[in-house]
């Protein structure tokens, strides 16, 4: 990203294929690009993309690329001139621009597209579309197509048309009973797969008659919808107007104030993915989400002052599961004061309770013993593969933490001492599960207080990541039996490892990134199922010391695979 100059490349003799992309500092492509005479003998694509500040495309150059079958530029200020496509007489796909080459008409254009065409971000297509006599494929690829030419019944020979991530007003027009329909209807086969976006913002001025203008229920195509307040005024006749049809598949719900989530939340069978963002209070039912694959909630932006820090006592949200989501695949909790999961085989609780079952726990503490479920229990995600709560501050399954392949515990990078372990009491389907779990744990001080609660998992790999401690690991995973991989990475407080370590008898890689320690502890002498053993940013008197000849030698001489790095 931060080239500032392309280097010589069009001599390389055998180059087929060229992409360049997100360069932000490239403001020019000079002559000495191309480095000569007849450049890019054999290229057959060439992609220029996401150049933000691109001006000048040099083409002074006779650039004849004959075996080129594909060419796309995303210019954003700059016009190209034609001659870069000169002789290529196997030019198969052509990506356009608005005013890419500056074409006023058909005449220059027709004989550089052969049989694909893809135009990008036209708010209109050309009338001379319909002179393009050897068009086979036409992709559209624009959110403010609103229709289409009446020339494109004029391309005879046009077999595929497809419409990506194009205005839901276009997939209106073009549907059987829309006003474009008979100008696709001789066109063997119309695409309309990718998603289709509506961003509704500033929610909190929208009455109820204008919301029931939307007519979001009547959208059938309607893939994504974005619903955004940036105010604290409420309107909840209104959001419920906002229902959109059970098609949907993605719901993004952006600063929402009401007290609970709209009723027709549980009327979207086919949602895939939910993401609430700075929600500070609500009660959600993933009962009623049975295609739910990925999960966001997070009730603040970044904490970045102390004063944020503030927020956190006013977010209260509460999750209720109490029938089998198979899909569910992902979870992310991120910067949450106060959440409940709330788990239970029972019937499902009425959204009319989802309050008082949440100040029922509250006020009732922690779950008895007589009350825990059984780790043998039916687990209700049985598909959840990523698990991650990130800069939270309370966070309590009730009774049991669902079984993920991946669990990733954050705190608050800047506020590592704030870190309060998420609590629970069973992990669900533990037993049942014939698959491993990793674990990420981030950002914490104190990292051994009250995490009593991880007793209850068993890590197959854990990762401890700048954590602050002098000894940055918590006793609670002495009782993960199948504990074999342990990495503590960027702890540079970090002074020895723990005694109690080389009881893990299952342990059979350690990676450790020493930096100031002095001397190798002698807990690892104990771990007699040790195969690898890294120790990376090392001093070199600690290096030194875990040599053949140094002190530290005997205690690893027994390890088959040992590596000990110096500090770069």
């Amino acid at each position: 990203p931060r080239c500032a100059r392309l280097p010589s490349l069009g001599q390389l003799a055998n180059l087929e294929e060229l992409h360049i992309s997100d360069m932000p500092n490239i403001r020019e492509v000079a002559t000495s690009f191309y480095g000569g005479r007849n450049p890019f003998r054999k290229l057959r694509e060439l992609c220029i993309n996401k150049m933000e500040n691109l001006e000048v495309l040099s083409t002074n150059l006779e650039l004849r690329c004959k075996e080129m079958k594909y060419f796309h530029v995303d210019p954003r200020k700059v016009e190209l001139s034609p001659v870069i496509l000169v002789g290529s007489s196997h030019l198969f796909t052509l990506e356009l621009e608005p005013n890419m080459f500056g074409f006023s008409d058909a005449s220059e254009f027709l004989q550089y597209v052969s049989t694909d065409l893809c135009c990008c971000n036209f708010a209109a297509l050309p009338d001379w579309l319909g002179d393009l006599a050897s068009l086979e494929h036409l992709e559209v690829y624009s959110a403010k197509l609103q229709r289409l030419p009446h020339s494109i019944k004029d391309v005879t020979s046009l077999k595929t048309l497809t419409l990506k991530k194009c205005n839901y007003k276009l997939r209106e027009c073009c549907s059987r009973l829309g006003e474009d329909y008979d100008k696709i209807k001789p066109i063997k086969h119309v695409y309309a797969h990718e998603l289709i976006e509506l961003n509704i913002k500033h929610l909190e001025g929208l009455s109820s008659s204008e919301a029931n203008i939307i007519e979001l229920a009547q959208k059938e195509e309607l893939q994504f919808l974005s619903l955004e307040w940036s105010g604290p005024v409420f309107n909840e006749v209104a959001l419920e107007e906002l229902q959109p049809h059970e098609n949907l598949k993605r719901l993004c719900i952006k600063n929402y104030v009401g007290g609970d989530f709209p009723n027709w939340l549980r009327l979207l069978p086919n949602l895939v993915r939910l993401e609430l963002f700075d929600v500070q209070s609500g009660h959600l039912h993933l009962d009623y989400l049975q295609s739910l694959e990925d999960l966001y909630i997070s009730s603040f932006p970044v904490i970045n002052r102390p004063n944020d820090l503030n927020l956190y006592d006013k977010s209260s949200i509460c999750i209720l599961s109490t029938q089998p989501v198979k899909n569910l695949r992902r979870v992310t909790l991120g910067r949450v004061g106060k959440l409940l999961w709330k788990t239970s085989t029972l019937p499902c609780i009425e959204q009319k309770d989802d309050k008082n079952v949440f100040q029922r726990e509250q006020q009732g503490g922690r779950h008895s013993d007589s009350g825990r479920e059984s780790s043998n229990q039916r687990t209700l995600f049985p598909g959840l593969q990523y698990l991650e709560i990130d800069c939270c501050l309370n966070v309590r399954f009730e009774p049991s933490i669902p079984w993920s392949a991946r669990y990733i515990i954050s705190g608050i990078k800047q506020f590592p001492f704030l870190f309060h372990w998420p609590s629970f009491y069973q992990v669900m389907g533990l037993s049942t599960s014939a698959l491993s779990s990793k674990m990420e744990i981030k950002y914490i001080e104190n990292i051994s207080s009250d995490s009593d609660s991880l007793q209850q998992l068993d890590i197959e790999e854990l990762t401890v990541d700048s954590c602050i401690d002098p000894v940055p690991l918590p006793k609670c995973i002495l009782g993960w039996k199948s504990l074999r991989k342990l990495e503590i990475l960027n702890c540079q407080n970090m002074e020895t490892l723990p005694e109690w370590l080389g009881d893990m008898a299952s342990l059979r890689e350690l990676k450790v990134e020493t930096y100031w320690m002095k001397t190798l502890p002698p807990c690892i002498e104990r771990l007699t199922s040790l195969h690898t053993l890294t120790l990376s940013q090392c001093t070199k008197g600690f290096k030194q010391r875990c040599s053949e000849s140094g002190e530290d030698w005997s205690k690893i001489e027994l390890i088959e695979n040992v590596q000990v790095e110096l500090r770069p």
